[in-house]
C-alpha cells in the first residue's frame, strides 16, 4: 500500500538559500510559504528543505508567455 504524500526515494533538496536565488523571493517568504502548506518541504533536523520540483513547478506554474513586441517594451 503507497502513500499519496511520500516524496519520492531520490530527489534533489534544495536550501532555503539555493531556493530563494533560484525565484528571486526571500528565504524567509518560502519559509513561511512551506510553513504555511503553500508549497511542499522536508525538514531534516533543523533544516527546511525544498525539492527542486516544487521549484520547478513553483516556476512553471507562474510563467507568462510574451504576447508579442509590445509586451517587450519597458515603461
Amino acid at each position: 500500500m503507497s502513500n499519496q504524500n511520500q516524496a519520492p526515494q531520490t530527489t534533489k533538496l534544495l536550501s532555503l538559500k539555493e531556493a530563494s536565488k533560484i525565484v528571486g523571493l526571500s528565504d524567509w517568504t518560502l519559509r513561511r510559504w512551506a510553513l504555511q502548506g503553500r508549497i511542499a518541504s522536508v525538514c531534516l533536523g533543523r533544516r527546511r528543505l525544498i525539492p527542486a520540483s516544487v521549484i520547478d513547478e513553483l516556476i512553471r506554474s507562474n510563467w507568462h508567455e510574451a504576447n508579442g513586441p509590445e509586451d517587450l517594451r519597458l515603461t
